[in-house]
């Protein structure tokens, strides 16, 4: 069975949890299987570091340019065109909703939806509606994995799709307990961790306003932000409108194993999305044996099961409380911590790449 993989998440996403499900999956599929990547050219890091001969790439970039990235994307196609059809596969598993199908019936389609943040948010968050390139994938496709089931869930509400293509494959998460210290003296003090983006529904708006409706808060603890970037003027002045010195906040970004140790030294970890297909970071900050305190919403009470603490997303004084509860009572942390390695034991890559080869092969046969 002939597996092809293609370029477009790679090209779209320099990290990520979509490009580090398709690595994680490949490097454990091609050992039973014949698989390979198609990205010629490409942005990701996490492929810029992986080495393998069944991987078709050339040329990596630091970021995608004004006048370039249509010819980019144009060299992609016309390259996986030529590669498809000297490989012929017998399934496409597409990355991503970027192009029009133009393969149909040379061989099977598998995509696999993330989530339906665009569909559910657009008009709160003026997102572009989905384009019809998703529609396309979802018709016609021969098989969909779902992360979670609450993505499931979400796909059936929004597209006329035939349950029996679905498939429910849930993320996970790397294992490794390696860290790399940040050499940052903030991070000496105690401090509560935020990661990833924080605009629209990432709500990290709401976590501002909680930690500044607490005064124990904002005198015993920090808030460090790891990734998403330096704070933008939106943010800047509510930190002043909420009487926050910009001392208290430290924005960061770094490697998985500077993560790990940013999970590690943390009091809390907090999730505020207003929505999530899966929540891989509740299982990381397990992973290192972080507190955690999530949102209820989306997928992540699906993930976090019973050993984490949740809140209403859109409640800033239930955020305080639940923050306040977890992060001043040690009996509490240990309680969660507890239960950590039950969760975690539902999740791994190699249950992921299981199940999307039986997936693969009731398609192949």
């Amino acid at each position: 069975m002939k597996i092809l993989y293609d370029h477009d998440i790679f090209y779209i996403q320099k990290v990520g949890g979509v490009s580090k499900y398709f690595l994680e999956i490949f490097s454990i599929i091609k050992k039973f299987h014949e698989v390979k990547i198609v990205a010629p050219i490409y942005i990701n890091e996490y492929l810029k570091n992986y080495k393998s001969k069944n991987i078709l790439k050339f040329l990596n970039i630091k970021k995608k340019y004004k006048y370039t990235n249509t010819f980019f994307r144009f060299l992609n196609k016309i390259i996986f065109k030529f590669f498809l059809n000297i490989y012929k596969p017998n399934i496409i598993h597409l990355t991503y909703f970027n192009k029009k199908l133009e393969f149909k019936k040379r061989c099977k389609i598998v995509i696999t939806v993330y989530d339906l943040i665009h569909e559910i948010f657009q008009k709160k968050y003026f997102f572009k509606y989905p384009s019809n390139f998703k529609k396309e994938y979802i018709i016609n496709a021969d098989h969909i994995i779902c992360i979670s089931k609450n993505t499931k869930k979400d796909l059936l509400n929004f597209y006329n799709v035939d349950e029996k293509k679905i498939s429910v494959i849930p993320l996970a998460y790397n294992k490794s307990k390696k860290f790399i210290k940040i050499n940052d003296s903030f991070l000496n003090n105690p401090y509560l961790l935020f990661v990833g983006e924080r605009k629209k529904y990432k709500n990290f708006i709401n976590l501002i306003i909680a930690y500044s409706n607490s005064k124990k808060l904002m005198s015993n603890y920090k808030i460090v932000c790891f990734g998403g970037g330096p704070l933008d003027n939106l943010e800047k002045k509510l930190l002043k409108k909420c009487n926050i010195n910009l001392l208290n906040i430290k924005c960061i970004s770094g490697s998985n194993e500077e993560l790990n140790y940013a999970y590690m030294k943390a009091k809390a970890y907090i999730c505020t999305s207003l929505y999530e297909g899966f929540g891989m970071t509740i299982l990381e900050a397990m992973n290192m044996n972080c507190p955690i305190l999530s949102s209820n919403a989306g997928s992540l009470r699906e993930v976090g099961g019973d050993a984490v603490e949740y809140f209403d997303p859109n409640n800033s004084q239930d955020i305080k409380r639940k923050i306040e509860k977890i992060v001043y009572s040690q009996k509490n942390i240990n309680s969660q911590i507890k239960k950590y390695p039950a969760i975690l034991e539902k999740f791994s890559w190699e249950l992921t790449a299981k199940k999307t080869i039986s997936v693969y092969e009731k398609l192949y046969n």
